[in-house]
């Protein structure tokens, strides 16, 4: 089982399990996790997972890698940051510890 970590912000500290091949993520109630935080778009993004590869892409906001840099679509690698406007997220398995 996996989980997508939020590691700051107002959410800091909740995760949500990560079942299925695909979530939105952005300031919507809908969305599978919702992140009332500054510069999160109301969709702002869609995380999916094929086998063992996950990727983010953006939808209505920027996604940037763990150096920061916006990109339309992110390979993410396990424990690994990410940003969605001014919130870090990670993807770990759910008995990892957090970082």
């Amino acid at each position: 089982m996996f989980e997508l970590r939020v590691l700051n912000g107002q959410h800091q500290g909740a995760a949500l399990p990560l079942v299925g091949e695909q979530w939105s993520i952005g300031s919507a109630e809908q969305q599978d996790l919702a992140l009332d935080d500054s510069g999160v778009e109301s969709l702002h993004c869609r995380l999916q997972r094929l086998d063992d590869s996950w990727t983010l892409n953006a939808e209505e906001g920027a996604v940037c890698d763990e150096e920061g840099h916006s990109q339309a679509s992110v390979d993410l690698t396990l424990n690994t940051a990410f940003m969605l406007g001014s919130v870090w997220l990670c993807v770990s398995p759910a008995g990892d510890e957090w970082p």
